[in-house]
């Protein structure tokens, strides 16, 4: 072997443990950081003419345990679905106020009840008369005002609904053109570990939104689905999910499939009559409906306070 072969394999040698070190340097600083995972740097023999002639950087390994990684994200989905619900259900339970408080519900209720049996056991007493119509009317106040309530609550939980629709398109949009970038790094066996980082962590705030399902191509992107089974990410391609919001809901709003009777579709308004349209992938149809479909995740959880948690507190 020549000297200057010789330099060259001493010199590939360094410059590799010199990238193992760096590697390294970054696992140790980015050791608190959200979303970061730990690399390793895999050295790859030269070989020229059958001989080896140093080594050079291979494949960067992320230390990453998907199944762990999958159960996370399926728990913090459950977990934002439910956190969602408490933020609305405590708002209404403030105003109910506790039983044992004068200003509650219940005491209200139970005094107009205590005054009307007082009415029938004197009927002639104008003060018993006064004081059973002057509750009876403090507590219909009340249930108006609880009913009013509930209606800025539900509108409060589709307008969100609205905007986290259009955060959960930024995100299948971002894990797209991740894709397509990583797939480019690794046809050019270009270091794609940190654009990997990147997709997890725009993998785990979608998880937060709906249940998700996902799969490595083999290409170095990974294709995501609803948990309805819905394609949202194929690729280097995102389908977007959309919703007609209402301008308005009134209490006799709800949920409209697109399948039902009485849905007007696409026109002056889009919407059901009388009712909320459904959240949709890609192209609005009955198969693409997902409202009813989503078992987790921000979203779940409004659309439950929204059609379901709010409306049963008004029947």
């Amino acid at each position: 072997m020549s000297l200057e072969l010789t330099l060259k394999d001493a010199l590939s040698g360094l410059q590799t443990s010199q990238a193992a070190l760096q590697s390294i340097s970054n696992n140790i600083a980015n050791a608190n950081t959200e979303g970061y995972s730990r690399k390793q740097v895999s050295p790859k023999s030269l070989v020229i003419g059958g001989k080896g002639f140093g080594v050079s950087v291979g494949e960067v390994r992320r230390s990453v345990d998907e199944g762990i990684l999958n159960l996370l994200r399926n728990e913090t989905s459950e977990t934002r679905k439910l956190e969602q619900q408490d933020t609305f259900l405590s708002q209404i339970n403030k105003f109910f106020g506790r039983p044992e408080d004068n200003s509650s519900i219940t005491h209200r209720i139970a005094d107009f009840a205590s005054q009307f049996d007082a009415l029938a056991v004197s009927p002639e007493v104008e003060a018993s008369q006064f004081l059973a119509v002057n509750s009876g009317a403090d507590v219909l106040r009340n249930l108006e005002s609880l009913s009013d309530e509930i209606q800025r609550l539900r509108n409060t939980a589709n307008n969100d609904i609205n905007t986290t629709v259009t955060e959960f398109n930024l995100l299948v949009e971002t894990i797209a053109n991740i894709n397509g970038q990583i797939v480019q790094f690794e046809n050019s066996n270009l270091d794609g570990s940190e654009l990997k980082d990147q997709r997890d962590r725009s993998l785990n705030s979608l998880a937060e939104i709906v249940d998700i399902k996902y799969f490595d191509d083999g290409t170095g992107a990974i294709n995501v689905f609803a948990g309805t089974g819905q394609t949202l990410v194929n690729g280097g391609a995102g389908l977007k999910i959309s919703y007609a919001s209402p301008s308005l809901i009134v209490s006799r709003s709800e949920y409209t499939p697109k399948t039902a009777t009485n849905y007007i579709g696409p026109g002056s308004s889009g919407h059901p009559v009388g009712g909320i349209p459904g959240i949709f992938v890609g192209e609005e149809a009955p198969n693409t409906d997902i409202t009813t479909g989503i078992s987790s995740g921000r979203l779940k959880g409004l659309v439950d306070i929204r059609d379901f948690e709010l409306p049963m507190l008004q029947t």
